[in-house]
């Protein structure tokens, strides 16, 4: 649904934010970037957290800085992106987001 959404809205900005269950490298996630067109932002490999929060962007939006957000204690509360968008006339700005189960 989330692919086929963000498809049929070409020329739109879309981001996809969540913990998703699942890691960068996993066959759902790579099926979803693949079959959506949206671009998965990249952050440093952490050996103690699997990277389970992702943020998914169109092609018409920037990633300028990933960060890993931490107490501080050092203990990860997730990640925090910050981005540019290309086009602004004639483009709505869409923000699917995907909740977490988790309670911080």
């Amino acid at each position: 649904m989330i692919s086929q959404n963000a498809q049929s809205n070409t020329g739109e900005n879309i981001m996809i934010s969540g913990d998703l269950g699942v890691t960068p490298w996993d066959g759902v996630l790579q099926s979803l970037i693949q079959s959506s067109g949206l671009t998965l932002s990249r952050r440093e490999p952490h050996l103690f957290v699997q990277p389970f929060e992702h943020i998914l962007y169109s092609s018409d939006i920037t990633c300028n800085q990933l960060r890993e957000v931490l107490t501080p204690e050092r203990f990860h509360l997730g990640i925090q992106g910050y981005y540019v968008l290309q086009k602004l006339s004639n483009s709505r700005s869409r923000l699917f987001i995907a909740a977490s189960s988790q309670i911080i």
